[in-house]
């Protein structure tokens, strides 16, 4: 998912809320699967409406992460977003396996 339409263009707004940008129940579903197959971390049913912007997801997975792993706690959300946007699938998903070792 992440990466499948290529980088992350620039005029995705990063603290627009997701669902003002149309994503639904079942896109968050689809969204939480993904970051759970790619960290293989469970993630709570409530996590894209807990954190509803692009910008606060990625902040609170860089916390949750780098919690557990001490080599990504000096990275913020926005840097993880800079990164992600950037890759390719494949290098997102060899980034987030970094990120979960």
């Amino acid at each position: 998912m992440l990466g499948a339409a290529g980088p992350l263009p620039e005029s995705i707004p990063r603290k627009k809320p997701l669902r003002e940008m149309g994503v639904d129940s079942f896109m968050a579903v689809r969204l939480r699967h993904a970051l759970q197959d790619a960290s293989g971390e469970r993630l709570p049913a409530s996590l894209l409406f807990n954190y509803s912007t692009i910008e606060a997801l990625a902040e609170h997975l860089t916390v949750r992460w780098a919690s557990a792993r001490p080599a990504m706690a000096s990275l913020r959300g926005s840097e993880i977003v800079a990164r992600l946007k950037d890759m390719s699938e494949d290098e997102a998903q060899t980034f987030l396996a970094a990120v979960k070792s």
